[in-house]
């Protein structure tokens, strides 16, 4: 699978955004806190869940291995400003059937810490 575009409706300083991806090769670059590593994040975040049903699972890089790497790895998330319903972004994605959402949901009906779905 090849992602093609993110569309990030909400996430942190990200609103209503598009970045078209290289067929070849994409290159972020920017000054210090302007988010490339949370983008970098939203792009390798799906390839993470281990749901077998999930369309990205069992994908691998092309320098082999896989994208397996723990949450915290990719976000450093705030309890102030990162609540629950406030990120979205989605995949699109070349050879899926549909684009991939991704969104921030209550870990459970008691517990508000963040999950990402």
């Amino acid at each position: 699978m090849i992602i093609n575009r993110i569309d990030i409706k909400k996430f942190r300083g990200f609103q209503d955004v598009s970045f078209q991806l290289g067929t070849a090769l994409t290159v972020v670059a920017g000054q210090n806190g302007t988010q490339k590593t949370t983008l970098l994040g939203m792009l390798s975040q799906p390839f993470s869940l281990s749901d077998k049903t999930n369309p990205m699972y069992g994908e691998k890089p092309l320098s082999g291995g896989n994208y397996r790497s723990s949450f915290a790895e990719k976000f450093k998330l705030s309890e102030v400003f990162d609540t629950v319903r406030n990120h979205e972004w989605t995949l699109n994605v070349n050879g899926a059937d549909a684009d991939f959402t991704v969104e921030s949901i209550a870990r459970s009906s008691t517990d508000e810490n963040i999950r990402f779905w």
